[in-house]
């Protein structure tokens, strides 16, 4: 076993092990790609589709959260991801095996940025975007009872005007944390949406890492390797700490009464 104090001198000299004849660096090359693309794409969904049902959460007549967005975000903020994908994987399979189909609908397992994309992506996003929604819909409930919206509408203010110019402006510090908060659900979530659709991504690797299962054909070297599991903790780190830097900027910047407190 190689000590910690000259595995960091070796690593900062730029070797960070092999495996076999294979390089740290060069093993996890196009899977840090494959789950960075699968994170980017997850996020945009998540702040679209939160976004989307935030607004829609919100009653056009008395501003107030509507009951089948709170049954819903409550619910689908609370499903664990592997809960989700298995449930969708096991309805799939289940209508193609009887209910005639010729082939699944949607690929389950698998790597292609076409539609091998679209059930890890959902799987990832559905419950930081059902969290996010849930968070604009109580922020925007609160914000709306206020009286410089009150006044807002009374003067004839457009609810579309009143929601974009006077409450998100107000609101849109917060959004972005949370978004923040997703965005480490969503790698959080890596290890087992990859091994459940098999995409091959950092996660996936990562379980190789850890897991010993005679199942896991010619992943054997993998297995307790103590390089592979370093590079994986130190890349997954990193994905962590670069969430919270940027919601961290990007609040700073979407908020001038931030700036003006730390100036």
């Amino acid at each position: 076993e190689l000590p910690y104090r000259a595995y960091f001198d070796q690593a900062v000299a730029g070797d960070f092990g092999r495996i076999g004849t294979v390089s740290i660096p060069d093993l996890l090359g196009n899977p840090i790609l494959n789950s960075l693309r699968l994170v980017g794409l997850a996020v945009l969904l998540t702040v679209v589709v939160g976004m989307l049902v935030g607004f829609l959460s919100i009653s056009t007549k008395t501003g107030r959260v509507r009951p089948w967005s709170l049954i819903l975000t409550t619910a689908g903020s609370s499903i664990p991801g592997f809960l989700l994908g298995g449930v969708v994987i096991t309805v799939i399979v289940y209508q193609t095996l009887y209910g005639g189909l010729k082939k699944t609908p949607l690929p389950i397992s698998g790597y292609g940025l076409d539609l091998h994309l679209v059930l890890p992506m959902l799987v990832l996003a559905t419950r930081p975007a059902l969290h996010l929604a849930k968070v604009i819909a109580g922020l925007l409930e609160h914000e709306l009872q206020k009286d410089y919206i009150r006044t807002a509408r009374g003067k004839g203010a457009r609810w579309g005007r009143v929601l974009r110019v006077h409450a998100l402006r107000n609101i849109i510090a917060p959004i972005i944390v949370v978004v923040g908060q997703s965005m480490r659900l969503i790698v959080g979530g890596l290890l087992i949406v990859e091994m459940m659709f098999s995409w091959p991504g950092i996660g996936r690797f990562f379980v190789y890492a850890i897991v010993a299962n005679e199942n896991l054909r010619g992943q054997a070297q993998y297995f307790a390797n103590p390089y592979l599991i370093a590079a994986l903790s130190v890349i997954m780190g990193v994905l962590l700490l670069t969430a919270d830097l940027i919601a961290s900027l990007a609040t700073q910047a979407a908020d001038p009464r931030l700036r003006q407190a730390q100036g």
